[in-house]
């Protein structure tokens, strides 16, 4: 089976507070419930150990965990918060590749979550992504026309660049 979370960064605020859940009882060192589409799953584990496990060995194993996001698919909610991620109001999906804002997003996210997660790998998924929203929309079919690009060639566009700002965090970035 498989799972994707949204982890609760602090920057953005607004994708944070709509589309997860925190449960304070857990404190401050673990890490927050995620919610998927589907349904809402628990995952909970001790930011402390991931990010000092090489730095101060401990008794407790330690392990490297690769985290995701999901882009340019799966995910619609972060426009929730930022309308201005999706192509149209009725169009959500995949997230807009014709406005900076949607990379300078993208940035933060993984700026924050560099912090959290030390491992070396970085997956940024990429599966699941239809891009008649991106052809039917008309600003983004501008876009498409102005930079002499289909669909498909937007899907590669959004996935290299996504690429590269993992890489500006010194992630090494896996698709699927």
């Amino acid at each position: 089976m498989h799972e994707k979370f949204m982890l609760s960064v602090m920057l953005p605020p607004r994708v944070c507070d709509i589309s997860t859940f925190y449960f304070p009882s857990w404190g401050p060192d673990k890490a927050i419930l995620f919610q998927e589409q589907g349904g809402v799953v628990g995952f909970a584990f001790d930011v402390y150990m991931l990010s000092n496990c090489e730095a101060s060995p401990r008794e407790e194993v330690c392990i490297n965990v690769m985290a995701e996001v999901d882009v340019p698919g799966h995910a619609e909610s972060w426009g929730a918060g930022y309308p201005d991620l999706w192509p149209s109001a009725s169009c959500r999906e995949p997230l807009d590749v014709s406005k900076n804002f949607t990379f300078d997003l993208i940035a933060g996210i993984l700026t924050d979550m560099r912090k959290i997660f030390p491992f070396e790998l970085f997956h940024l998924g990429g599966d699941e992504v239809h891009t008649d929203c991106w052809t039917s929309t008309p600003h983004v079919q501008q876009w498409l026309r102005d930079h002499n690009m289909t669909g498909k060639d937007a899907y590669q566009y959004f996935v290299l660049r996504a690429q590269q700002i993992a890489i500006s965090k010194n992630w090494t970035p896996v698709n699927w």
